[in-house]
């Protein structure tokens, strides 16, 4: 399948609306997390003969289950504890009802969520799916997209991080982005084999979406050319608020359009570059558009290849941004403590209320809490 990254001439269509008050609110009126938390009641909301969506996918060759057996496996599933997820910081729960879809790293068989997508009733209710950490596989997760993108007008959050997904649902979240009823605003694919045409994928469908205000693309195993393409949707699309691309190799070309396009939108508060392979001489360019980016709050450049050289490059934009309220930049093994005590935070306008090395502590205080950066980056 080949997009072309080009939507016409919408780069100098005004910014929306951003005032930063409002980034600390999903919706006009959220749902509170602990009501997606109750578990419903399965039989009302599943039942034994599939509905009209069954007709998509062809189960001849997925393993046989009885779906009589759907309910009572999960509610054997329900009923063991809600355990912690590994990513620190991130809520996560089971539960199932009329707005959640919840089952986060349940070892779940791909029958089960074949049953769930054919027989779950209440698409249009549904503000979270949350499926991570369970190995699904491409094709169905792709069919479960698709389902959701014609009769989940209201869906939020969707969180299909390590679930095998591939191209086939690359494709199908590029209809789902492009869809003028969906109301998606943050969108989780991390940890998946998705390669620069999955990304290539996604990403037009961001250049024409004006819902999504987090996207995390870690670990996804995309090259020069997705780099390109999100590079273009950050320099467009004036929706994004916050962006995860760690773990990814980020260096060369990639790294200079995505800088420079930070200079053209500056309505993104935070982005994350950890472990992306980021060098010394790359460093001028994030130096750069720190010089002209007067939104970005939180970035993070930790357990790169960075130096001492890289930092004194680095030091002219941290002098001359006065946004920037979280610098993550540990795990540059090369970098010395005292400079960065002593030398570095002095380059900074605005003053950085924790130690720099100790990124983590920095969500313990009233400014991470304030304009809950966890949603953006975690």
């Amino acid at each position: 399948m080949t997009h072309e990254l080009v939507p016409g001439d919408i780069e100098d269509t005004k910014s929306h609306d951003s005032s930063f008050p409002r980034l600390s609110r999903i919706k006009e009126k959220p749902v509170k997390e602990e009501n997606l938390m109750t578990s419903g009641n399965l039989k009302e909301l599943f039942t034994i003969r599939p509905n009209h969506h069954s007709k998509v996918l062809n189960n001849s060759q997925l393993p046989s289950i009885d779906p009589e057996m759907l309910v009572p496996t999960l509610e054997k599933l329900l009923e063991s504890p809600s355990k912690p997820r590994p990513i620190k910081y991130k809520k996560s729960f089971i539960s199932i009802n009329k707005q959640c879809i919840s089952l986060p790293e349940c070892k779940l068989d791909s029958r089960i969520i074949f049953l769930i997508y054919n027989q779950f009733n209440c698409y249009r209710d549904l503000l979270k799916i949350d499926l991570s950490g369970n190995f699904i596989g491409d094709a169905l997760i792709g069919h479960f997209i698709s389902v959701l993108t014609s009769a989940s007008p209201n869906l939020e959050h969707l969180d299909l991080s390590n679930t095998g997904s591939e191209l086939q649902a690359c494709e199908a979240l590029f209809k789902c982005l492009s869809s003028n009823t969906i109301k998606l605003q943050t969108l989780r694919v991390e940890k998946n084999e998705l390669g620069d045409e999955g990304i290539c994928s996604i990403c037009v469908g961001l250049l024409n979406n004006f819902s999504v205000k987090i996207v995390n693309l870690a670990e996804t195993n995309f090259d020069i050319a997705g780099g390109l393409a999100i590079a273009k949707v950050i320099r467009i699309n004036r929706t994004l608020k916050g962006i995860s691309l760690s773990g990814n190799s980020i260096n060369g070309r990639a790294l200079r359009e995505i800088s420079r396009a930070m200079i053209v939108n500056s309505e993104i508060i935070s982005l994350n570059l950890s472990a992306c392979r980021i060098q010394d001489d790359e460093m001028k360019e994030l130096s750069h558009m720190l010089n002209s980016n007067s939104k970005l709050m939180q970035l993070d450049v930790s357990n790169n290849k960075i130096t001492q050289k890289g930092l004194e490059y680095f030091k002219y934009g941290l002098g001359k941004n006065k946004s920037l309220i979280h610098l993550a930049i540990s795990g540059n093994f090369s970098l010395k403590l005292n400079f960065l005590d002593k030398k570095l935070k002095k380059s900074m306008e605005k003053l950085v209320t924790v130690d720099i090395c100790k990124e983590e502590d920095f969500f313990k205080t009233n400014e991470a809490k304030k304009y809950k950066f966890i949603e953006y980056i975690r």
